[in-house]
């Protein structure tokens, strides 16, 4: 059920929504007490989540996620939008 601060909650689960893009603004976690927060560039991309980062390049593609690796590659003959190699420099 959504209140008035578009604030979903179910069961053991709280999550907020921002009213004009549907984004995720959070997620929180009732039973734990823990909570996730998310933002977002300009085009509704994920830049932050959790406490970790993401960067993307003008074509749209991944180029860090802070979890994962700080050089996404696309280097795939025929898939111009295919990881083809991660690293972490």
């Amino acid at each position: 059920m959504y209140d008035n601060m578009n604030i979903l909650e179910f069961y053991l689960h709280t999550y907020n929504f921002a009213a004009t893009t549907g984004n995720l603004n959070f997620r929180k976690d009732n039973f734990k007490n823990i909570q996730e927060d998310f933002d977002y560039d300009e085009l509704n991309r994920m830049t932050e989540y959790a406490g970790k980062t993401a960067a993307y390049d003008s074509k749209g593609n991944i180029t860090k996620k802070s979890d994962i690796g700080t050089s996404f590659k696309y280097n795939t003959v025929g898939k111009p939008y295919a990881i083809s190699r991660v690293t972490n420099k």
